[in-house]
């Protein structure tokens, strides 16, 4: 009767492990898919966004500049648009020749164009002095 307890409890034992392997699977299963679902439908997103906004007209914004960021590998201006913090990377160089001058003195000329809603597609941009 000893003989058989002890393989009964080795084989729940045994189950239990299988139940908690198969959680596992599906729990990866489940990650997995919900990555794959994001990549591609932000890669449709973009798309779309980038072709309706090829079809509409170029608009020209002016935004003042809040600072100039750096990282070990990303060097980036920082601005608003729309009353929203936005972001252009720049390169080392730009970022070198206006770090220790005051951002204020400065603003983004940038030329973009109208997507999906309130998405914009820019085409260009540059960092130019304020006029007096």
């Amino acid at each position: 009767m000893r003989e058989t307890i002890e393989y009964d409890v080795l084989m729940t034992k045994k189950n239990r492990d299988k139940a908690m392997i198969s959680v596992a699977y599906l729990f990866l299963i489940i990650i997995s898919a919900m990555i794959m679902g994001f990549i591609s439908g932000y890669i449709t997103w973009d798309r779309i966004n980038k072709s309706i906004a090829k079809k509409s007209n170029a608009e020209e914004f002016y935004c003042n500049v809040d600072g100039f960021w750096h990282g070990r590998r990303r060097h980036n201006v920082n601005f608003k648009f729309a009353g929203k913090g936005e972001e252009f990377e720049i390169s080392r160089e730009t970022y070198r020749r206006y770090s220790d001058k005051a951002p204020s003195a400065y603003r983004l000329h940038i030329i973009a164009r109208k997507g999906v809603g309130n998405y914009y597609v820019v085409d260009n941009w540059e960092i130019e002095t304020k006029e007096k």
